[in-house]
């Protein structure tokens, strides 16, 4: 067996803000001695995700990944999480088999790992370690998509995610770390007509759809948010919620409502908005995705992500939606339109 290396990944809250500080909660494991190097990470409020793939891959083309995140969620449970974690996969995978086996299950942490067999072209096999601590949810996942060395694999990777542990305070030996301090800031964008503002981070592509809106693309292919242009309607924020998950069902019959999500604002308030999918996108309908619609200040906000990933990204889309504000006009010369 390879000489296993001695990885800290550090995830550093502090105000919202992920950076380094003497109050901290890092998640520390061991990894194999191969290249791995970070190829992607996000982070908004209290939620972070960052990948991590071997020299030579990207998240957009990889063998194995390690994916290391924390969500945030009101009195998270591990059981739930666990649920709605397979059931989600199930729902992407409504053509494929997924098997899952629940390895530890204690009262601050859950493993698990689940599967689909080489005979799929979607076939993969991965390990999940869940810890909890106060409103968020830490995880650490491995996967490969190696079937054929799966068995050759699992004593490393078990033994790895089963010794990983949740630690908390300051950290002595500062150069083992890889700080997973953001390295993108976020930025306020208004749309050209100057009607409405939202914070994103910086590295979202900006483009304007086809029917007056505005859509937010997340890189590496992770998403979309979408801000569509004031609806011309009578209907209640209820009544057009439930149009468009009757419009969706029809749409794609495997498609469904989900869930129903609350969102928080900064003034204390929430709004509500659902989760609805799969429905499947791209040039041959193969990528399932689900979808959360919210109507906010007389506008549809769509957040759409793959199913596999979508949890991980609803802490930040919810967070990115919180900061929307619409601007009342203060003059004639603000229905002018900007540059572009």
């Amino acid at each position: 067996m390879k000489n296993i290396m001695k990885c800290i990944l550090t995830v550093l809250f502090f105000g919202g803000i992920l950076h380094a500080t003497q109050d901290e909660f890092y998640i520390k494991f061991a990894k194999d001695d191969r290249e791995w190097h970070l190829d992607y990470q996000n982070s908004s409020g209290s939620s972070f995700i960052a990948e991590f793939t071997l020299e030579g891959e990207t998240v957009n083309d990889w063998s194995e990944l390690i994916t290391v995140q924390a969500i945030s969620v009101p009195s998270p449970s591990l059981r739930k999480y666990y649920s709605e974690f397979i059931r989600n996969l199930k729902d992407a995978a409504v053509e494929h088999e997924v098997q899952k086996r629940l390895i530890l299950k204690e009262r601050k942490s859950i493993f698990f790992e689940w599967w689909i067999h080489e005979d799929s072209p979607e076939a993969q096999h991965e390990w999940v370690r869940a810890f909890k601590r106060e409103d968020r949810i830490y995880i650490l996942r491995y996967t490969t998509k190696k079937i054929h060395e799966v068995e050759k694999v699992r004593p490393i990777w078990e033994k790895n995610l089963r010794k990983a542990r949740l630690k908390s305070g300051s950290i002595k030996n500062v150069d083992e770390l890889v700080h997973l301090s953001p390295k993108v800031e976020n930025r306020v964008f208004t749309d050209p007509e100057k009607t409405f503002s939202i914070e994103i981070p910086s590295n979202w592509e900006v483009q304007r759809d086809d029917v007056g809106g505005i859509l937010f693309i997340v890189p590496p292919s992770k998403g979309t948010l979408s801000i569509c242009a004031p609806l011309e309607s009578d209907l209640s924020e209820d009544e057009i919620l439930h149009g468009m998950v009757e419009l969706r069902k029809r749409e794609d019959a495997s498609c469904k409502l989900i869930r129903h999500e609350k969102i928080n604002l900064p003034n204390g308030e929430s709004i509500e908005g659902v989760i609805v999918g799969p429905t499947r996108v791209g040039s041959q309908n193969e990528i399932p995705i689900n979808t959360l619609v919210v109507v906010n200040h007389g506008r549809m906000i769509f957040a759409t992500a793959p199913v596999e990933i979508f949890e991980e990204m609803l802490p930040i889309f919810k967070e990115r939606i919180s900061t929307f504000v619409v601007h009342e006009p203060s003059s004639w010369w603000d229905y002018l339109p900007s540059f572009w």
